[in-house]
C-alpha cells in the first residue's frame, strides 16, 4: 500500500526536477535575448537579425496572419538560410548561399495542390498559442501550422526541436524573445517537411 501511494508523488517529484534541470541547463548553455517590449512578430525579426525569415515570410504571404495571431515561432538564422541554400545549390557568384533564391525556388514548387514548398517550410516553424520551454517539453509534440507535429526534447546541445524528416534534432540556440503576442526561439537549422530530391535551383545565381 505504501509503495502505491509514493507512485504518483515519485511522478511528480521526477517531473518537477527535470523541469527544474532543464531551466538550469538553458540558463547555463543559452544566451539571454534582450528585454524589449516587442509589439509584432515583424519588429522582433527586424530587430534581432532575423531578416530572412522575415523576408521569406513576407514572400509567402504568411507575415500577416503571423502577426495577427497567438503564435510561438522557431526562427532559424540568417547564417541557417544561408547554408542551408548552400547545400541545396542556390548559391550567389561568390558560391555563398543564395537564401533570396531559395525562397524563390521553393515558392514554384508544390507539395500538393495547394500549398508550395516554402509555405510547407515556414509554417512548419510556427504554432498557434505562446508556449513557453516547459510547456514545449511537457508536451513533447508541437502541432504546427503546417498541419504536421514536431517534437521537442532535451539533448546534450539544450532544449531540441525535430520534423519527422530532420535527421538530427535542431536545438534552440537562445533563450525565448517574446511579446505581448509570441514567443520566437531562435534555432540552429530549418525544419523540413519532406526531403528535397537533389539541388532546388538548378542554375547558380551569376
Amino acid at each position: 500500500m505504501k509503495a502505491y501511494l509514493f507512485k504518483p508523488l515519485n511522478r511528480l517529484t521526477a517531473l518537477f526536477a527535470a523541469t527544474l534541470v532543464t531551466a538550469m541547463f538553458m540558463a547555463m548553455t543559452t544566451t539571454p535575448a534582450e528585454a524589449r517590449d516587442y509589439r509584432t512578430l515583424s519588429d522582433v525579426l527586424e530587430a534581432n537579425g532575423l531578416t530572412t525569415l522575415r523576408t521569406a515570410l513576407e514572400a509567402a504571404g504568411l507575415l500577416h496572419t503571423l502577426n495577427d495571431n497567438h503564435v510561438t515561432v522557431f526562427a532559424p538564422t540568417n547564417d541557417v538560410f544561408a547554408a542551408t541554400a548552400k547545400a541545396l545549390g542556390c548559391v550567389d557568384k561568390d558560391e555563398n548561399g543564395d537564401a533570396l533564391a531559395l525562397a524563390t525556388a521553393l515558392l514554384g514548387i508544390q507539395v500538393d495542390d495547394d500549398t508550395d514548398a516554402l509555405t510547407a517550410i515556414l509554417t512548419l516553424h510556427a504554432a498557434l498559442d505562446r508556449r513557453s520551454v516547459t510547456t514545449l517539453l511537457l508536451q513533447k509534440h508541437v502541432n504546427t501550422l503546417n498541419g504536421e507535429n514536431i517534437t521537442t526534447g532535451v539533448n546534450a546541445g539544450g532544449v531540441y526541436v525535430q520534423a519527422a524528416e530532420n535527421v538530427e534534432p535542431i536545438n534552440i540556440t537562445n533563450d525565448d524573445i517574446h511579446g505581448k503576442k509570441f514567443r520566437l526561439y531562435p534555432i540552429d537549422g530549418v525544419l523540413l517537411p519532406f526531403v528535397p530530391q537533389g539541388p532546388v535551383c538548378i542554375e547558380n545565381t551569376q
